[in-house]
């Protein structure tokens, strides 16, 4: 609105200041014809100051948007895997069993957040990007339920539902805040360097899934170590700034991806967004 009416102020303005010029010349007249005109151009220059000024400040907005929702979604993520690993592993269930209401209501916790997030930004999402979010979080919710109407055992549709919402995930993350993501990849890749897991090996095995964490756990005490921001704060539930949320949702991302058999890094995978 502001655009349009500094638009106009400056039409007038120099519609002003011509028929001024051709009509009166030099007389009394055209002086005020001449100061018509330059409060018109004022105008359009205070306009077009607030319009540019109200665009930064969108694009601010629309950058603090972006960056909250991709926390939150590697949030929700690291969250879910937490609960796939304890229900797989008959150890790692048994040493966690009396905490899972405790990370059931974190995970709710985390999609709540997501979800008064998405409704707060939705004005400055692009529909589309909008729909992408809405896709993903509808997904960690049917985690949450099957996890709820079955908390004993998981199964190989949630290995593979956790595949698709993290490559969703890390596209959204790595589209929208590139040079984070990929630093954060970098330094926890240097953490990497030893899984314990070859493509031949299925994470729904028991066996196989523990195996991983443990690796997923010595390499979390890695990475705090290794990353300066993470200093201070031991776990990513005590983490209430959500520093911890992107070194470990790629932590996932990265073990999940050996386990399967497949070939992509994370790297790799944010590049393929698009369907469920």
């Amino acid at each position: 609105m502001t655009m349009v009416a500094g638009v106009v102020a400056l039409v007038l303005a120099v519609a002003v200041a011509i028929v001024g010029l051709f009509r009166f010349g030099r007389d009394l007249e055209a002086n005020l014809w001449a100061g018509v005109a330059g409060l018109f151009l004022d105008i359009a220059v205070a306009a077009l100051v607030i319009n540019v000024l109200t665009r930064i400040e969108i694009r601010r907005r629309w950058h603090a948007s972006y960056h909250a929702l991709s926390g939150r979604f590697a949030a929700c993520y690291v969250a879910a895997m937490r609960l796939f690993y304890i229900r797989i592993g008959p150890s790692v269930r048994e040493a966690n069993e009396s905490r899972m209401p405790e990370f059931i209501e974190i995970f709710k916790l985390h999609l709540d957040d997501l979800r008064s997030n998405l409704e707060a930004f939705a004005t400055l999402l692009e529909p589309d990007t909008y729909a992408e979010c809405r896709a993903i979080e509808q997904r960690l919710w049917r985690l949450l339920i099957q996890i709820q109407l079955d908390v004993s055992i998981a199964h190989d549709r949630d290995v593979n539902i956790m595949r698709a919402v993290g490559r969703h995930i890390s596209g959204f993350i790595r589209r929208h805040d590139f040079e984070k993501y990929d630093e954060t990849l970098r330094a926890v890749s240097r953490e990497m360097t030893d899984i314990p897991l070859s493509r031949a090996e299925h994470l729904c095995s028991a066996v196989v899934a523990e195996k991983a964490w443990g690796y997923r756990l010595t390499t979390q005490t890695r990475v705090n170590c290794a990353l300066p921001e993470l200093s201070g704060v031991s776990s990513i539930v005590q983490d209430y700034r959500g520093r911890h949320d992107l070194p470990y949702f790629l932590i996932d991302i990265v073990i999940l991806n050996q386990a399967l058999g497949g070939e992509e890094s994370a790297s790799a995978s944010a590049g393929s967004g698009s369907g469920f």
